[in-house]
């Protein structure tokens, strides 16, 4: 028959600072990951931001440059074009109202006085 030997088992020294070693640089290792990891997702959030908010401003900025521009036209050209000094930046930021859009198809349909003449 076998004998069991009923002792525990008892570590070196070394065995034991080995197995330390092993698991505090896993530990470590996986700290950094981690670490890494949120870095690199709070650093995407950050450029992604960035870059929307550069582009809104441009496009800001964009818009107001048109404001001006249309501001230094006179009221007939303004009228011309079918918007009111007080419609500038409306119109700049959302296009010429509906209704202005339904009068110029009304006046495009009616024959010409020379077509009508004819």
């Amino acid at each position: 028959m076998l004998k069991r030997d009923n002792r525990i088992q008892q570590f070196s020294y070394i065995g034991i600072e080995r197995q330390i070693r092993i698991e505090s640089s896993l530990a470590v290792s996986t700290f950094v990951r981690d670490a890494l990891g949120a870095i690199a997702r709070w650093l995407r959030i950050f450029v992604l931001r960035s870059v929307r908010l550069v582009r809104d401003l441009a496009a800001e900025r964009s818009l107001r440059k048109a404001v001006v521009e249309l501001q230094r036209f006179d009221d007939r050209s303004l009228a011309d074009m079918g918007v009111t000094r007080g419609e500038i930046e409306f119109a700049v930021r959302n296009g010429r109202p509906r209704h202005l859009g339904q009068a110029a198809e009304v006046r495009s349909k009616q024959p010409s006085p020379a077509k009508a003449a004819a």
